[in-house]
């Protein structure tokens, strides 16, 4: 058991952060979900709540694996579940619509990651490394020389293709606001602690393989600069309360990106404090905008402006949240929002990196205040129903002020620490606390925090005022991501493929075997192209062989002229039969003996049939394609260009392997038999389900004797 977990999961203090952080807020879904699914039917709920839990196990999965194919199919399963979460309510079109995307492009990232993880496994073979081993993170971590690779750089792009359609970067982040279709509770546990940060966990994990390589800096700081001013600008568009949190989600996993690229200890710290501080506030923000959908049927912010307000209880919820959003001291997210400024004004890139921060924390903090001022109540105001709906939200902001409180006892910089340490990086001493002093750089630091808050009320203001011609602009220019191009380009896509579709499986089984003989016949062909000498071959015909070949070639041969079906498959089981002999002569006794047996169930399937079905003396082969001929022909020629190649370099490792192991390891002593019974046991299996289904087919027939229709 130890080897076990050793081989494929791994704990350690970020996977731990991560797993408590789903644990926590997972939870709470549950028992937010309590009541919010209340009145949904008994099928939806059972559907969401097996889905609901089988997405928690994938996710934990992903960030306990050390193996990266067990990963991977934890990651696939995260995909799936995700989509049927999103697409509970299947009877809105738009919502399957929605659900159907967000699939198709997690799942379509992952098959980059999946080319990238056999890549680097390839790498890992290429240097040393066991089949087993290839694929466990700390061993590939340990390789030597695993970054001089030619495709080192090749699975990096296609694993960070994966990493950045899972977590929503540019230009993959129009899905998650796509992803809102489904219910409030899978919004608050997939967007904000759980699956849109399943990349970026990844990215965590191959930090120590890939990080030191300028080809990830580029990546992560390129795409997540694009991401946070993308997710930044839709923010402020919005009105809709939960379209708003989707974009500013779109946000922080751009600057999360941004500080994996940096890859230094103030970025991983403040990685770990933003990985906290927006896991609480975003989960409770989307299950408190639940709360304003049950209580005040509306999520639009113009609409609650005017409207009712909620009672001190929400507000409480609300205070609290908001205040981490816009990063106001004596919340976690001031924490996260300091460290950010520091790592920027320490970077060499601050030229880049403090515009970039100091607006993506700008517009979230915006909103953020517009969120809060709907929620002021007034001595109108009153407790609405639908209470249940703030418990999760209320002990996620407790639980968040207490970290916040203090942060030291509770270890964050313990954690922040090992996280350093973790992913490779010299550990420094972090002490995390509210007041650092004027000294350099706190006090620019200090300052970019005022302007940021002090912006985020102004601009709140000012969104008031002309919030009208926002409203007109923002509907006119809604989006400025290539979703609907990339839309249309998929749509194009899937035309082409459905169309090759209907190309290649038209239904007919005779352009089945065209096709399939017409591709087999130019590999073969080409395949002899500068890699085989063809010799002429040494025929040594026996009289026996003789007969058997003519009686093979002379029942094709009446076959192809055969006008009448029937008698067609008559000449072709009796060439099958002849070929039975050839194969027998040649010594390969178990292709005879299974040529005999499908022979064998033809020739009963023909004359039962004769019996069964009412055979009609029209019954003539009229439009023989020309093409079938030439198919025929080529291949044929094909096959026996092959026969007479020579010198072709094979590959003697799997021969080598059977014959060295076939006895001390299967206790066999025909090689053969060894392979066919150990080695390819599921593929006999097949060959036996093959047969077994024959003879089914054998017994319908039977049973139909002397029945006419």
């Amino acid at each position: 058991m130890k080897i076990l977990m050793e081989g494929l999961f791994s704990l350690s203090s970020v996977n731990n952060l991560f797993g408590v952080l789903v644990a926590i807020i997972g939870l709470g879904v549950f028992i937010y979900s309590f009541f919010y699914m209340k009145s949904f039917s008994i099928k939806d709920k059972a559907i969401y709540y097996i889905s609901l839990i089988l997405f928690t196990i994938s996710m934990f999965g992903i960030i306990y694996s050390s193996n990266l194919l067990l990963l991977y199919l934890f990651w696939e399963m995260t995909s799936i579940t995700s989509f049927f979460l999103i697409g509970l309510k299947n009877e809105d079109s738009q919502v399957r619509e929605k659900a159907k995307w967000a699939l198709y492009t997690t799942v379509g990232g992952g098959l980059f990651l999946l080319f990238g993880i056999l890549l680097i496994s390839q790498i890992g073979v290429d240097l040393g490394l066991s089949f087993l081993e290839s694929f466990n993170l700390s061993s590939l971590i340990k390789t030597k020389e695993i970054s001089s690779h030619d495709y080192f750089k090749v699975s990096l792009v296609t694993i960070f293709i994966g990493i950045s359609s899972k977590s929503a970067l540019f230009p993959f982040s129009y899905w998650l606001p796509l992803a809102m279709a489904g219910p409030t509770p899978v919004s608050s546990f997939l967007h904000s602690a759980t699956m849109v940060k399943a990349g970026l966990i990844l990215g965590v994990k191959l930090f120590p393989l890939y990080a030191q390589d300028p080809l990830w800096q580029i990546l992560f700081i390129g795409s997540g600069t694009l991401t946070v001013l993308h997710g930044g600008f839709q923010c402020l568009l919005q009105s809709n309360f939960k379209t708003m949190l989707a974009y500013s989600t779109i946000c922080i996993l751009g600057m999360l990106a941004i500080l994996l690229g940096i890859a230094n200890e103030y970025s991983i710290t403040s990685f770990v404090l933003l990985v906290i501080a927006h896991a609480f506030y975003k989960a409770s923000l989307f299950q408190y905008v639940g709360y304003f959908a049950k209580a005040l049927k509306t999520m639009d912010r113009y609409e609650l402006v005017n409207g009712d307000r909620v009672g001190i209880l929400p507000f409480i919820v609300a205070l609290l949240s908001t205040m981490s959003m816009v990063g106001i001291p004596l919340s976690v997210g001031f924490y996260a929002k300091e460290y950010i400024y520091l790592t920027a004004i320490k970077s060499y890139l601050l030229w880049i990196l403090i515009p970039t921060f100091f607006l993506g924390n700008l517009f979230m903090g915006i909103q953020a205040i517009n969120l809060l001022r709907v929620s002021w109540p007034q001595m109108r105001s009153y407790v609405l129903g639908y209470k249940g709906l703030l418990i999760s939200p209320l002990i996620y902001s407790l639980i968040a002020l207490s970290i916040a409180l203090a942060p030291n006892i509770l270890g964050i910089n313990l954690i922040a620490q090992n996280a350093v340490g973790e992913v490779g990086l010299s550990v420094q001493s972090i002490h995390i606390k509210s007041w650092h002093g004027l000294k350099f750089p706190y006090g620019r630091v200090l300052v970019l925090s005022i302007i940021t808050i002090l912006g985020s009320v102004f601009g709140s203001i000012v969104l008031d005022k002309y919030y009208l011609k926002l409203d007109e602009f923002s509907k006119k220019y809604s989006d400025f991501s290539p979703w609907y191009r990339l839309e249309k380009g998929l749509y194009i896509i899937l035309d082409v493929f459905k169309r090759m579709n209907l190309a290649l499986q038209n239904g007919n089984f005779a352009h089945y075997i065209r096709i399939t003989l017409g591709f087999l016949t130019v590999l073969i062909l080409t395949s002899h192209l500068g890699i085989a000498n063809i010799v002429s071959p040494k025929f040594d015909f026996s009289i026996s062989k003789f007969l058997s070949l003519s009686g093979i070639l002379a029942g094709l041969t009446f076959a192809y002229l055969s006008k009448s079906n029937l008698k067609a498959i008559l000449y072709f089981v009796l060439s099958g039969f002849f070929l039975v002999l050839f194969f027998g002569y040649h010594s390969a006794a178990d292709v005879s003996m299974t040529q005999l047996m499908v022979e064998t169930l033809s020739l009963f399937f023909v004359f039962f049939l004769i019996k069964a079905v009412p055979i009609d003396g029209r019954d003539l082969r009229i439009n023989i394609k020309p093409i079938n001929f030439v198919i025929a022909f080529l291949y044929g020629v094909s096959i026996f260009i092959f026969s007479m190649a020579k010198n072709l370099n094979f590959d003697m490792t799997a021969s080598r392997y059977f014959f060295e192991n076939s006895k001390p390891l299967a206790k066999g002593e025909n090689v053969v038999n060894v392979i066919l019974v150990d080695y390819r046991a599921m593929d006999t299996f097949g060959e036996v389900l093959v047969v077994a289904i024959a003879i089914v087919g054998v017994l319908a027939i039977f049973s139909k004797r002397g029945e006419r229709e």
